[in-house]
């Protein structure tokens, strides 16, 4: 018997007959009609007009009824709000290195909250690594090389999307045992595994061979990339068409250059990204975001904006990074600095300055370009 939070409706408000989102958990896992969630408020007593008030409920959180869910569905969803103290809103309607390296980080986490019984904490493990890291990235990253001609890379990215798609289903068997069993029956068998049932299947657990922290680190840098080119299509409205090119120094141009394809596919809207270290390749027309030292993400924006409104805004961009800068500046020029701020800060500081001092310097390259335009 678990004992959990209190169920809230998807709006945060108690379950009340009168406001017409009480949820049945039969109805969650059969499903149930629109009409037929309308009948079962003239069961009882129910005052007329709130029968009526109920019905409107009703009909603005299920306008087509309760989709059938199944009883996988409503345990995982319990699980993964079962902190104690805190009310559940229930709401019916919510490479390759790397990817191995998260999935051995997924199974330390969920049998560490396991063994504690923290079953929010273990629940978030499995969907984080499902949904942010296996579908939203990996899934994405690997279909230029799926589609490609190359037939090792192919074979590599499909034997560790099954690897992942196993032992992930494995991970998740304890809370959707049902769903995790059809699943698994369904999975084609590799050579050599005899195994009948996912119930008799080995539960995963740390695996030494699959940690790769260098990967994980290459990655982050990618993906940072991967926000940068979505953050200034974003600001320039621009959702079809992109033109990405990442000037890096030569270490970084190495690692990124590997995985164009991959950032193109993950930059909504793009086209095309191009990897350079030499910044006359850069074609004019671009706005520019840096990332760290040693690497800029453009975008060709050359006759889709208004020049003189884009020249604003990045002197106002150069305005506050100059000002950031400044204040720092000022902090490390105190007397009493070197012996008040510990090493590690300071160190953190310079490093701090050095960004500044690139973002400034690409700014003001930014505007130089933009002002070539008229």
């Amino acid at each position: 018997v678990y004992c959990h939070a209190l169920v809230r409706d998807a709006h945060g408000r108690k379950m009340s007959k009168s406001l017409g989102n009480v949820i049945d958990p039969i109805d969650v896992i059969e499903g149930i009609s629109l009409q037929a969630l309308h009948d079962k408020l003239r069961v009882g007593n129910l005052d007329p007009r709130e029968i009526v008030k109920a019905e409107q409920g009703q009909k603005m959180d299920f306008p087509n009824g309760i989709p059938e869910c199944g009883t996988d569905a409503l345990r995982f969803c319990l699980g993964a709000y079962s902190a104690f103290g805190k009310d559940i809103n229930l709401d019916i309607m919510r490479v390759d290195r790397w990817i191995l390296n998260k999935l051995n980080v997924a199974a330390v986490e969920l049998n560490d909250q396991l063994g504690q019984r923290n079953f929010m904490k273990a629940t978030d493990a499995i969907y984080k690594f499902w949904l942010y890291e296996l579908c939203d990235v990996y899934i994405e990253i690997i279909k230029p090389i799926t589609e490609g001609s190359d037939l090792v890379a192919k074979r590599s990215a499909q034997d560790t999307l099954y690897t992942c798609l196993e032992a992930a289903l494995r991970m998740l068997h304890p809370f959707m045992p049902f769903l995790t069993e059809e699943l698994y029956q369904r999975l084609p068998r590799r050579d050599g595994d005899k195994i009948p049932t996912i119930v008799k299947s080995p539960f995963p657990v740390n695996n030494p061979s699959y940690i790769d922290e260098q990967a994980d680190a290459d990655f982050e840098l990618v993906f940072a990339v991967v926000r940068s080119g979505r953050s200034l299509m974003g600001d320039y409205n621009m959702t079809k068409g992109g033109q990405i090119y990442i000037l890096g120094s030569t270490e970084i141009a190495k690692l990124l250059k590997s995985e164009e394809a991959g950032i193109a596919t993950l930059t909504k809207g793009s086209k095309s990204c191009t990897v350079v270290s030499d910044i006359a390749d850069i074609p004019e027309g671009c706005a520019s975001q840096t990332i760290q030292e040693g690497c800029t993400v453009y975008l060709l924006v050359k006759g889709m904006v208004d020049v003189d409104a884009e020249v604003q805004k990045i002197e106002k961009k150069l305005a506050k990074v100059q000002k950031a800068k400044d204040d720092l500046e000022k902090k490390t020029q105190d007397p009493t600095y070197l012996t008040k701020v510990k090493p590690e800060i300071r160190e953190m500081n310079e490093a701090k300055l050095k960004d500044y001092e690139a973002e400034i310097a690409t700014l003001t390259s930014g505007i130089e370009t933009f002002m070539k335009l008229k």
